[in-house]
């Protein structure tokens, strides 16, 4: 068995290679094998901790897509990411969705090592953290107001007006 130290290779953001995937049984039911992505999402220091303390390490399932959706851009949609990431030194945009959330034992990811094909850069990683943060911390607004945006029109208005920005909005 392969011992779990402060010097392991895994970090928060790390991809997978396809082959850890296979062997660690993480492909989506359905999925095609060449366009999922799993990322880790564990914080550095869950990662480093021992396994005693922190057993698992968090993933999360992501799917390649063609393009980005500014909809789903800088965590604007607390259940959906677009987030960017290079493959080969080929930029890929990855779609993530918050419920395909993974765990993983140290002790059988520490078998692997991460993927080196596919990175995520350090603004995009944030841009990832502060998804994963607003899926717990985020205001809510009362049915009644999202009910009458609706029947008001507003939302499809502004919806229409914030289009050609939806890249540069920020959650």
């Amino acid at each position: 068995m392969v011992e779990w130290d402060r010097q392991i290779p895994w970090r928060q953001g790390h991809a997978l290679t396809a082959e850890t995937v296979s062997a660690l049984q993480l492909l989506p039911e359905g999925s095609d094998a060449g366009s999922v992505v799993v990322l880790i999402i564990s914080h550095d220091c869950d990662i480093a901790s021992e396994p005693s303390i922190e057993p698992l390490i968090e993933a999360i399932a992501g799917t390649k897509v063609a393009a980005s959706d500014g909809n789903f851009t800088n965590g604007k949609n607390s259940r959906r990411l677009h987030l960017n990431a290079t493959e080969a030194d080929s930029a890929i945009w990855i779609e993530l969705i918050a419920h395909h959330r993974l765990t993983i034992p140290k002790a059988e990811l520490a078998k692997h090592a991460p993927c080196s094909k596919i990175s995520v850069s350090p603004a995009d990683k944030n841009r990832l953290q502060v998804w994963l943060a607003a899926r717990y911390r985020r205001s809510a607004f009362p049915d009644k107001f999202d009910l009458q945006l609706s029947k008001s029109g507003v939302y499809e208005r502004l919806a229409k007006i914030l289009k050609p920005l939806d890249d540069h909005v920020i959650a």
